[in-house]
């Protein structure tokens, strides 16, 4: 009401008064049009939208803020701005700005987009912060697009050089990383079995591909004992942050011309970062020897020839490599910005696993959550929510007694699930899951984490009985005497159910089981390495009924974008609604629907 009695008032108002308005909105109306528009004669051309950058330094080290202005044009010609670090060695550990949706950045890039569509209007201020190996001037070039990707019509980009300490702004290194940040990742490679069938399967980036390509090469996997092969494998998906790291290899000469063969590490515009014979090498000094390589060091890790038959457990530590000269190499910034680890053998050399352990210091991240069926927290409530697995996953349970979906309470059939599509850097990963048992028979039921990778015999990451596990008992039966067990009458036998039963009806109360997945019970087993493939497999042994399935994880560098089934700028943190209808209704707002719920989908809890 009191908004209508003001707009009638104004047809009271005195004249003076109208024309102090009127006076009012030309000169707000004419601020408004010039930032844009200048200049406003209706004879000059109206000069196309230009970007100014300006830069200066934040409290943080390492850290700037910058103006971002767009002059001439119109509303909206600059809506979404990438800046580009063109200076070798230098870093984005984090970016941000003052609204909502927060920027999206890779080790060398960020991108922001504007809160409004009118876009820089009249500017926005963001930060970033960096590292850097050396340089002490970086050199950002910005570009501004329209939301439909098209460059500023005028100046669209703007090149800004800022300086940095490069003893403040160093690759951080443990002695700087409080201890309840550091967190250590383990990645394996192959199996740990002396070499032996099955062959598992290496897995190397494509530049080393077309690399050993380039020069006729045959590549070989672990375990494969032909001659004249070249072993190549990439640890991908690592985070940054990386304070420490080691690699572990065993290796078995395979013939008689094993003596010359060498170790390279780090594979980026045609070189190595590191390399080193592995016995003696053919030669003596800098630039003596053959292979296929010619421009690595002519250092031998052992003064022993390296020759048939022989076996060696390799341990090389990546921040502090040998080099003949009596120097190191330190490969940690590398593999902070390219987030990898190239590893190539040469090639009479067999190579039974590989296994990378590093330490990283945790960033600041938000949690984000994946359910293993969209909106999927509903007390058991029916429908079914459709789980989805593996194929290798599917596989381990064959009809009669095969699989069940999320809520079922058949007996005999177990509960499978695997997430795919997991963000590379994950440091932090907490699985919860909500089942109950649906009679005695449970008892001896196991929960089991993460199939490992194919080639040789299935086997799991981790597993435990669920009666082990904590906060399970007592409302989990610990023996095999049916103890006031509903469905089956007290009975030692067991009746089977239905397919597709949805009776509620057992005397163990449901439960939720929370584990570390760098802590886990009964071991203190830590697979977040096992996590880098981007999946994760889950499975519940078989007389257990399951509500939903949720996984937690942090990442490093922090992700700023829902992770399923694609990704999409987060607006806020997601309020999730605690009755499954409502549930439903404002995920709608929140949310993209799915078509098939056996997708997962992630949202920011913090």
């Amino acid at each position: 009401m009191q908004r209508k009695n003001n707009f009638s008032a104004k047809f009271h108002l005195p004249t003076r008064s109208l024309l102090l308005l009127g006076f009012i909105a030309l000169i707000s109306a004419s601020l408004l049009v010039g930032h844009f528009a200048q200049p406003t004669s209706a004879s000059a051309a109206r000069p196309n939208a230009e970007l100014y950058v300006t830069a200066e330094p934040s409290e943080k080290d390492c850290c700037w803020e910058f103006t971002l202005l767009q002059k001439w044009g119109t509303a909206g010609n600059i809506t979404k701005i990438t800046a580009q670090i063109t200076t070798p060695g230098v870093t984005v550990k984090n970016a941000s700005n003052a609204w909502t949706t927060q920027p999206t950045y890779t080790s060398n890039q960020i991108t922001w987009t504007t809160p409004t569509p009118l876009g820089l209007n009249p500017s926005e201020k963001v930060s970033a912060c960096f590292s850097t190996t050396g340089p002490a001037s970086v050199t950002i070039v910005f570009t501004g697009y329209d939301s439909l990707g098209n460059p500023a019509p005028g100046k669209a980009s703007e090149t800004v050089v800022i300086d940095v300490d490069p003893a403040v702004c160093k690759t951080v290194c443990a002695g700087d990383c409080p201890r309840d940040r550091q967190q250590t990742i383990v990645y394996e490679a192959g199996r740990q079995d002396t070499f032996t069938a099955p062959i598992d399967p290496a897995s190397p980036s494509t530049a080393l591909q077309t690399f050993v390509s380039s020069f006729g090469g045959t590549l070989a996997n672990f375990d494969e004992p032909q001659a004249n092969r070249q072993f190549v494998h990439t640890f991908s998906g690592l985070p940054s942050n990386i304070i420490a790291a080691k690699l572990e290899l065993r290796l078995r000469a395979a013939s008689t011309l094993s003596t010359n063969d060498a170790i390279h590490l780090e594979y980026g515009s045609g070189s190595f970062g590191w390399s080193a014979f592995l016995g003696t090498g053919s030669g003596t000094g800098t630039g003596s020897g053959t292979g296929v390589i010619n421009n690595y060091s002519k250092m031998a890790l052992s003064s022993a020839p390296w020759e048939l038959g022989k076996e060696q457990t390799l341990v090389l530590d990546l921040a502090n490599l040998p080099n003949e000269d009596g120097s190191t190499t330190c490969l940690l910034p590398s593999l902070n910005t390219d987030r990898a680890l190239d590893v190539y053998l040469q090639d009479d050399t067999i190579v039974d696993y590989a296994k990378l352990t590093i330490t990283v210091c945790k960033c600041d991240s938000a949690t984000y959550t994946l359910l293993s069926v969209a909106f999927s927290e509903d007390n058991f409530a029916q429908p079914f929510d459709l789980t989805s697995r593996s194929a290798a996953l599917d596989a381990l349970r064959t009809p009669p007694y095969g699989w069940k979906d999320l809520d079922d309470y058949t007996s005999d059939r177990g509960v499978g699930h695997t997430f795919k599509g997991l963000p590379s850097g994950i440091v932090e990963a907490e699985l919860e899951i909500r089942m109950q048992a649906i009679n005695f028979q449970a008892y001896n039921d196991w929960l089991h984490l993460d199939l490992k990778s194919s080639g040789g015999p299935t086997a799991f990451a981790w597993g435990s009985p669920i009666v082990n596990l904590p906060n399970v008992l007592p409302n989990w039966p610990s023996s095999s005497v049916p103890v006031n067990d509903p469905i089956n009458g007290g009975s030692t036998s067991v009746v089977r159910i239905g397919v597709g039963t949805v009776t509620t009806s057992s005397n163990y109360a449901p439960v939720i089981v929370k584990l570390n997945l760098a802590n886990l019970p009964n071991g203190g087993a830590n697979i977040l390495g096992a996590l880098a493939d981007g999946t994760l497999d889950v499975y519940i042994q078989d007389d257990a009924a399951v509500d939903y399935i949720k996984l937690r994880i942090k990442t490093c560098p922090a992700i700023n974008t829902r992770v399923l089934p694609t990704p999409q700028p987060v607006n806020s943190a997601a309020a999730i609604p605690a009755t499954p209808a409502s549930k439903r209704r404002a995920a709608q707002n929140q949310i993209p629907v799915v078509a098939d719920k056996a997708k997962a989908l992630a949202y920011r809890e913090s």
